[in-house]
């Protein structure tokens, strides 16, 4: 069966969301104050991983058409395999380090948590999307959404990501009529986001997002009202960048360095993975910038330290691809078949 063709635009789009992941993590990683506390942190992690999550539901849209054992096998393959991969070497390094079994258990099943994230709402849209009677899909689907908020704690931040991935899949399924309408909804969706914007503050960090605020009714009211807000300021972003994104490449010519750029976005789940032990373990005991100034650290220093992780970790990537084995367990790739 032939490979289905590359959408350049979406490629850009991870790409652009994989940098914003390396940006963020040198603001929370490399300085010594609380990144909740950082401007630049906070609008990143507004959008930025409902965006990776629309993009996995974008690309998951059509993942009932598969049997469930199909559709199994292969997201635990693309998602799973990886995480554990990768989470094994945190197993290791975490009990050398601390010669904790506890310690290092938590640091496997905690790390990578997108993937994991990844792969349960993939499961989760798969079951409620596979029935043939349209409205018992639809029954399924509102069920599904409307249930999701009280699995945030101890599911990779399922409640909110879940939505994220419903989003996607809505995208991809209406594509031409979000082409249709671009500018309007470049427009609405960019105007949104910068308002909540500006009342997006450290409190949606530091209270009213997991289930110890659910006692009483002024709990439950923070919890939902806080719970909203990120759902809608992360949907505003995602649609904000997606529209962006679409509208550009209507306009920007191909280019050597466009499809180069275009071509490194295939590997965001590799520079997702690898970014862990180069920047997050690595790069965070060596690098301390608190003397940098705020505009030369957000805007200079973590743009060029996050260009050189994405730069390294597409080498570990080419090193990986040496062995077809390698390819399969820390990057979910498919084994060739056997003839």
């Amino acid at each position: 069966m032939a490979n289905t063709p590359r959408i350049k635009s979406m490629d850009a789009l991870k790409l652009f969301a994989i940098f914003l992941v390396l940006w963020g993590h040198c603001v929370q990683h490399l300085l010594s104050s609380e990144y909740y506390d950082e401007p630049l942190y906070r609008i990143i992690y507004s959008f930025h991983m409902p965006l990776f999550m629309a993009i996995s539901g974008f690309f998951g849209a059509r993942i009932a058409e598969n049997s469930f054992i199909n559709a199994f096998t292969k997201k635990f393959r693309q998602l799973l395999l990886p995480s554990i991969s990768f989470g094994l070497i945190c197993f290791i390094y975490d009990f050398a380090i601390n010669q904790s079994i506890k310690a290092a258990t938590y640091s496997f099943i905690v790390s990578f948590w997108f993937l994991k994230s990844a792969f349960l709402c993939s499961f989760v849209y798969f079951l409620v999307t596979k029935p043939k009677k349209k409205t018992v899909r639809i029954f399924l689907l509102i069920g599904s959404l409307l249930i999701c908020p009280f699995l945030l704690r101890h599911t990779f931040s399922f409640g909110h990501m879940y939505p994220c991935f419903v989003m996607g899949a809505w995208l991809h399924d209406h594509i031409e009529w979000v082409k249709r309408h671009i500018k309007t909804l470049l427009l609405v969706s960019s105007t949104l986001f910068v308002a909540l914007l500006l009342f997006w503050d450290a409190s949606f960090w530091t209270e009213g997002c997991n289930f110890r605020f659910l006692s009483g009714l002024g709990g439950k009211a923070l919890y939902g009202y806080k719970y909203v807000y990120r759902l809608t300021i992360g949907f505003a972003g995602t649609l904000t960048f997606f529209s962006l994104f679409e509208y550009l490449s209507r306009y920007i010519p191909e280019s050597r360095i466009g499809n180069t750029l275009c071509r490194w976005g295939k590997y965001t789940l590799g520079i997702y993975c690898l970014q862990a032990f180069i920047l997050e373990i690595f790069l965070r005991q060596l690098l301390n910038f608190d003397s940098a100034g705020f505009f030369t650290f957000n805007f200079v220093i973590a743009p060029f330290i996050s260009f050189g992780v994405l730069l390294l970790c597409l080498g570990c990537i080419k090193i990986i691809h040496f062995s077809q084995w390698t390819s399969w367990a820390f990057l979910g790739e498919s084994l060739p078949r056997k003839k």
